[in-house]
């Protein structure tokens, strides 16, 4: 009489479905606020890297943002336009001074930090808040 012998394998994917779930959802509330913190403290070093003679330009800086449905998130940043109150009302020289460069391109942040952080972010959301820098795990 031969013994018979069994071998099993069992895979449970229960993690990977809620991890699908999770991802189809959406950026959670924790990851939309990530991308507001980043886009303000964007924002504060533009204001630092404006130019202040007569503060006009300075005065018609302005922070947007909005999420549409659970995929989308937009962020602006204007500089220009009406100044109420100001020397230079309406304000059109701002394009002037971002062409002239170096120190006058006051959207450095905007070119350098926001895009690297907002990558860095959305990475935070797919590994499920691991921090992440520069390329090695955190």
């Amino acid at each position: 009489m031969a013994n018979s012998s069994n071998v099993k394998f069992e895979v449970d994917f229960s993690e990977v479905t809620r991890e699908l779930d999770r991802l189809a959802k959406g950026p959670d509330a924790r990851a939309y606020a990530a991308f507001e913190s980043v886009f303000v403290e964007a924002f504060a070093v533009i204001e630092e890297d404006v130019h202040i003679e007569t503060g006009s330009l300075f005065s018609t800086g302005k922070i947007e943002s909005s999420m549409e449905g659970p995929f989308e998130w937009e962020g602006t940043i204007r500089y220009g336009g009406p100044a109420p109150g100001m020397i230079n009302d309406p304000v059109y020289y701002g394009v002037f001074e971002l062409a002239r460069g170096g120190e006058h391109f006051f959207f450095r942040a905007a070119h350098e930090l926001i895009p690297h952080d907002m990558v860095l972010t959305t990475i935070e959301f797919f590994a499920n808040g691991e921090k992440h820098d520069a390329g090695k795990w955190v």
